[in-house]
């Protein structure tokens, strides 16, 4: 059975009816596989509720729970591990303060805006590495993640973990 983790970005379009994303998912629809989503994208709906008084959040979780699909299990310690090593990948690339040993790393942190990239998107590619899923995502800056991630945690479309970019 293949396990699809879809981004944050594709559950918004599927839910506004992004064509390219319906088309995407109907692609899916007829074969054995499983819809995932990470809790950290739930996080990021409640963040966007929050800030938004005027979303539709009864609209979005009648939409929601249409949707034959399974939570990820809570971030477990081989998460945090692949977490971890791709953290320090990004920041041994991209840190624009340069290479820094472990303390002063948290005495002078380096912000994920500095980075480019996202914590949230780091926390969802560690999860599908972790569960050899495919991550479909919309988010062309995910490719600096991408770039970075070890072969070993790099599958094929048909085992193990890739990255499926759904642009337009």
């Amino acid at each position: 059975m293949k396990v699809y983790l879809l981004d944050t970005n594709i559950w918004s379009k599927w839910y506004k009816k992004n064509k390219h994303v319906l088309d995407g998912i109907g692609e899916l629809q007829g074969k054995e596989h499983k819809l995932m989503m990470s809790p950290i994208t739930w996080g990021e709906f409640a963040y966007g509720w929050g800030l938004d008084k005027k979303y539709r959040k009864d609209e979005f979780l009648e939409f929601i729970n249409s949707i034959d699909f399974q939570f990820c299990k809570e971030i477990d310690k081989h998460t945090a591990m692949i977490y971890g090593e791709l953290r320090a990948l990004i920041a041994n690339k991209y840190d624009p303060k340069g290479k820094k040993n472990f303390i002063d790393a948290y005495e002078d942190p380096t912000t994920f805006q500095q980075l480019g990239v996202q914590e949230s998107d780091l926390w969802i590619t560690s999860q599908a590495i972790n569960l050899g899923a495919t991550l479909v995502t919309a988010d062309k800056k995910m490719k600096r993640i991408f770039d970075l991630i070890p072969m070993e945690y790099i599958g094929n479309k048909e085992e193990g973990f890739w990255p499926d970019v759904w642009e337009r």
